[in-house]
């Protein structure tokens, strides 16, 4: 032991070389450690939230070493050298400043509008820099100005660290714990993000951009939403939304459908008396649409989850999903 440092001290004076240690988390926590001479390392991932080691490996000049997890752990990293276990590197992940890449990974506009205010909450806490890939930008550019929003695939440089958002599953259809700390489905869908970005969950609207458009009809009148992507979504009450048109055009009020989908969709059909919008319109429509309705009934879709964020009065009609996978109680 003594011999070997000997030969350590020797050889720091006559090349004038530190070890450098090289980090980054991207997709995991990865470790490189630069210098030109022999020496064995082991190196420990410690999880500083739950006091456990993540992964540890012995590692050797010019070698790496990268974590399977890929989701944000506030990481303790030390290596030691392996003979004398001396502690040479203890270093505590800091985001402060750095750019942060985080990618949604879902194109639907529902998880898109749930996931949002987590992003938020990421930055308010590391004070970091973030470059954000959605397929719904335009909803939020203007709204937050901090942020860097790109297009999915698009490439970017200097990046510290990489989070991506989604629900991953194995081959065999099961839960990819390796993007994930537990179980999605066990989970408000808007905690998706906090979940993988080490936050305190919280319930928060995102904010979007409203456009500066006129009512689109005259009087009161509420939206409804009665389609959604599966069958299991729907409200399989025969008479329910006919009983709710019923009751709204007693009290003077119109009742618009905004759905994408139009009538007779895997054969569900509007109800009678309703102001039949359906269709693929721009989304600025349906927001406009929405802005200005009295109130707003829907299923577990991607419009529910636009209404919410427009701040108007919402009604969710779900028997397919837990009250607590949509947005829910005084913030609705």
């Amino acid at each position: 032991g003594q011999t070997y440092q000997m030969f350590l001290e020797k050889l720091n004076e006559v090349s004038n070389t530190e070890e450098k240690f090289i980090v980054n988390f991207l997709n995991g926590a990865y470790l490189l450690i630069d210098f030109p001479y022999f020496r064995s390392y082991y190196a420990q991932f410690w999880d500083k939230n739950t006091g456990n080691i993540v992964y540890s490996c012995d590692i050797w000049n010019g070698g790496w070493s990268m974590t399977i997890l890929k989701y944000f752990i506030d990481y303790n990293i030390k290596v030691f050298d392996k003979l004398t276990d001396e502690l040479l590197w203890d270093y505590h992940i800091d985001l402060y400043e750095k750019n942060i890449l985080i990618s949604f990974e879902s194109s639907a506009l529902g998880d898109t509008l749930a996931w949002m205010s987590g992003v938020e909450d990421f930055i308010a806490k590391h004070r970091c820099n973030v470059i954000l890939s959605t397929f719904h930008n335009y909803l939020f550019e203007d709204k937050y100005p901090d942020i860097k929003f790109i297009k999915p695939g698009e490439g970017v440089f200097g990046i510290f660290a990489q989070y991506r958002i989604g629900w991953f599953y194995k081959e065999d259809s099961t839960v990819d714990f390796t993007h994930h700390p537990r179980d999605f489905k066990t989970i408000p869908l808007h905690q998706t993000t906090s979940d993988i970005l080490g936050l305190d969950f919280q319930q928060k609207r995102p904010r979007i951009k409203i456009p500066e458009m006129t009512k689109p009809i005259e009087g009161d009148y509420v939206v409804i939403g009665p389609h959604s992507t599966t069958q299991a979504k729907f409200w399989n009450n025969p008479d329910g939304w006919k009983d709710l048109v019923d009751f709204f055009k007693k009290i003077g009020w119109k009742v618009i459908v905004i759905s994408r989908e139009g009538n007779g969709f895997m054969g569900n059909y509007f109800p009678e008396g309703v102001i039949d919008k359906s269709g693929n319109l721009p989304i600025e429509d349906r927001i406009n649409d929405i802005r200005w309705s009295r109130m707003f009934i829907g299923l577990g879709s991607g419009l529910t989850w636009l209404a919410w964020a427009t701040g108007v009065p919402l009604t969710i009609i779900s028997g397919f999903s837990q009250p607590w996978t949509e947005p829910t109680g005084s913030d609705i």
